[in-house]
């Protein structure tokens, strides 16, 4: 059997849509009688998603420090030809270079976001531009470069990069169809209270700040509480909340990572994207699925939902107008039309024959039974 290598530098503490969506490919391939590897940092090792899949059987290896070692030794025991990376960075890229000098292997770098990072200053840095200094100094070149949405797309090409392809993600709608919602008591919340749901890391890139800006003086009368998920870093983001607010407010809640998100979708009765930047967001996507009405801002990467019922736009950075849109948001429902929309544009097997393509054009090598 011939092999595709995803290397996933990728070690949350929960699974998450990305590992959905290279779950659903592996089965795709297998059609194909192609494999897949997985490579994680070593950080992963320990995680009990990672290690629930080596126990399904699936093909594990964790990165030595040594990274061209780690994947001499993967290709010694398992023939690949495609490297698939997930999230970027030079040591990897360098590694594969070189090992593109002994094998024939082609080399896919998938960009699930635009490399934009929002200090605490607000000051915008544009990585991007960085990222690519250093491939073109360490003259790092890969043979396809996918975007993750369209608006991703256009910056890659604004940065010279090459070979560029949109997949557009998509969501596992598998995922939401058949499960219950998180108690609200335990999270000592009412049953009266409207609950606002976002997730918050990192902070000013998914405008926790003007989340909170926009519904400081309007939560005691209406009986607001608001959600926020922070993925990852939670202590330094939670205390980013006190910088701004003194202490944390007795309106909001830190709920932790979960895998079961849907659960949460089922709690609350609306969702935030009040975003400064996204790639192709998943949980707005997810969010209108399940039935929650969606506050987004009005940012170029977020206008794939904007002629879908039940998605509210509202000018980005602008909390005055996020908190226009708070007060007249309407109640929940489970609007079929947008259902079998959602279903359609953003289906997991439509992703997979994008990311197959990608393959194909590249030389996959298919497997025999």
């Amino acid at each position: 059997m011939r092999y595709i290598l995803q290397n996933l530098n990728y070690a949350a503490h929960y699974r998450g849509t990305l590992l959905a969506h290279i779950f659903a490919l592996e089965t795709e391939l297998s059609k194909l009688c192609v494999g897949v590897i997985y490579l994680f940092p070593e950080a992963a090792r320990e995680l009990d998603w990672v290690k629930s899949m080596q126990s399904e059987g699936r093909i594990v290896y964790f990165k030595d420090e040594d990274v061209l070692k780690t994947l001499e030794d993967i290709m010694s025991e398992h023939e690949y030809n495609i490297i698939h990376t997930h999230f970027w960075n030079t040591r990897d890229s360098k590694a594969i270079k070189r090992l593109k000098r002994k094998y024939d292997i082609k080399h896919i770098i998938h960009h699930h976001n635009h490399f934009i990072q929002y200090r605490k200053t607000n000051v915008i840095i544009d990585s991007l531009k960085e990222i690519r200094k250093k491939q073109l100094k360490h003259k790092i070149r890969c043979d396809c470069n996918i975007a993750c949405g369209i608006d991703v797309e256009k910056d890659l090409k604004e940065q010279r990069f090459s070979n560029v392809v949109c997949v557009r993600n998509a969501i596992d709608i598998n995922r939401f169809d058949k499960i219950a919602q998180t108690n609200r008591k335990k999270f000592q919340i009412l049953d009266t209270s409207k609950i606002f749901l976002m997730f918050g890391y990192p902070f000013y890139r998914k405008g926790v700040d003007i989340a909170i800006d926009a519904m400081k003086y309007i939560v005691k009368e209406n009986n607001y509480v608001l959600c926020i998920v922070f993925a990852a870093k939670k202590n330094m983001e939670i205390d980013k909340i006190r910088q701004k607010c003194g202490k944390i407010p007795e309106w909001i809640r830190i709920l932790p990572p979960a895998e079961d998100i849907g659960s949460y979708y089922r709690m609350a009765d609306c969702f935030l994207s009040p975003s400064r930047e996204e790639g192709c967001c998943y949980s707005i996507v997810e969010a209108g699925y399940c039935g929650l009405p969606v506050i987004y801002s009005d940012i170029e990467s977020q206008q794939h939902i904007k002629d879908i019922p039940g998605f509210y736009e509202f000018r980005s950075e602008d909390y005055i107008s996020l908190r226009d849109r708070i007060i007249s948001v309407p109640e929940k429902s489970s609007l079929r039309e947008r259902k079998d929309i959602i279903a359609k544009e953003f289906s997991m097997s439509k992703w997979c024959e994008g990311i197959i393509s990608c393959y194909e054009k590249l030389g996959l090598q298919k497997g025999v039974m």
